[in-house]
């Protein structure tokens, strides 16, 4: 661990000197459970970072961990280094989804980590949720428990659909019958829900798996990601894209930790033409609640789009998918569930 910080650190500085003329605005400590670092290299990190760049005075810091990981005086520390948000990964609620996801913690343990988090003095807390998680068999597909959510201290929720994954305790339960999956139709439903009982407690729905207490909730970093901005990933597997360019370092730990950093076994790159671009603005613009618009997509492609699907708009518009204004298409929570074959009928009218 001490390595892979001072690594990090070490690749931080040096691509520094790319930056000198920017000013970071967002910071994230996320893909998995940094704090597992612990604090003070968490904290040393972040120096190091201060130290290299020009950070805005009001950049949002945030840091992800799992409810098991930090105690008060963990959360404290980070707090004092500058770290401003923090996104724990609760999951559910219910002890028993938990135990299908294989995780370490329980509900006391999610309490715990809000209480600890907000008495260390971070006003700005995120949980995550998974729904559609599969479940016992013959009973009901377990709901996504939101209650926690009433806690005013959360300000935000991400709420991601379960994916079975190889190797994984939930897929062992699955294919032995333990467990089932929800059928499409019933995942479609608890997201729905899920999305309502948000926003009838005050979340505005800004993207396609995250909801926010208010605006100034809104998660600034990611929201930079689906607006199209340039950001630096830092890391084992971490990705970058400053303007056409887009760098992937590898995700093989060993060639991470030692490998020389020029060396083409320590990163990847791929220039973006204008049509991967004008492909990533439309999907990452209808993941979220700003949708797609002739200034977001350039290059006329909205017009195309307007043109050849005239029709189709009207249609998705008149079933609840979207909302359509002047030279805008938003979706719709219901939309969000079927996004992936609105974008193709986007693409192929753009010529793409």
């Amino acid at each position: 661990m001490d390595k892979y910080a001072s690594r990090v650190i070490e690749e931080l500085v040096r691509a520094s000197l790319l930056f000198k003329d920017r000013t970071v605005e967002t910071i994230y400590f996320g893909g998995g459970t940094p704090s597992v670092l612990a604090p003070e290299r968490l904290c040393s990190i972040l120096a190091a970072l201060r130290d290299s760049y020009r950070v805005s005075n009001n950049a949002e810091i945030t840091f992800e961990t799992n409810p098991a990981v930090l105690d008060i005086s963990g959360f404290a520390r980070l707090r004092e280094a500058g770290f401003d948000r923090v996104s724990i990964g609760v999951q559910s609620m219910d002890s028993r989804v938990l135990e299908a996801l294989g995780r370490a913690h329980g509900p006391s343990e999610s309490l715990r980590a809000i209480e600890s988090a907000h008495s260390a003095g971070f006003r700005s807390i995120c949980v995550d949720f998974m729904s559609a998680v599969p479940r016992h068999y013959l009973s009901r597909g377990t709901m996504t428990d939101l209650s926690l959510l009433k806690d005013r201290r959360i300000g935000h929720a991400s709420v991601y659909q379960f994916t079975l994954c190889e190797g994984t305790k939930a897929r062992e339960m699955v294919e032995s019958g333990i467990l089932v999956q929800p059928a499409e139709g019933e995942a479609a439903d608890e997201y729905l829900e899920s999305a309502a009982e948000l926003e009838k407690m005050g979340f505005i729905h800004y993207e396609i798996s995250n909801f926010a207490r208010g605006e100034l909730m809104v998660s600034r970093h990611n929201s930079a990601y689906w607006s199209g901005a340039d950001y630096l990933g830092v890391g084992a597997a971490a990705v970058s894209t400053i303007g056409d360019e887009r760098r992937s370092n590898t995700g093989d730990l060993g060639l991470y930790l030692n490998a020389d950093f020029s060396s083409s076994a320590y990163y990847s790159t791929e220039k973006l033409g204008e049509r991967e671009k004008a492909t990533e603005r439309l999907m990452l613009g209808l993941r979220t609640r700003a949708g797609i618009s002739r200034e977001s997509l350039g290059a006329g492609y909205f017009e195309k789009i307007e043109n050849n699907l005239s029709e189709y708009i009207k249609k998705i518009a008149a079933e609840g998918l979207a909302v359509t204004g002047e030279g805008n298409i938003k979706l719709t929570s219901k939309g969000f569930l079927v996004m992936n074959g609105i974008a193709a009928k986007f693409l192929a009218a753009m010529g793409i």
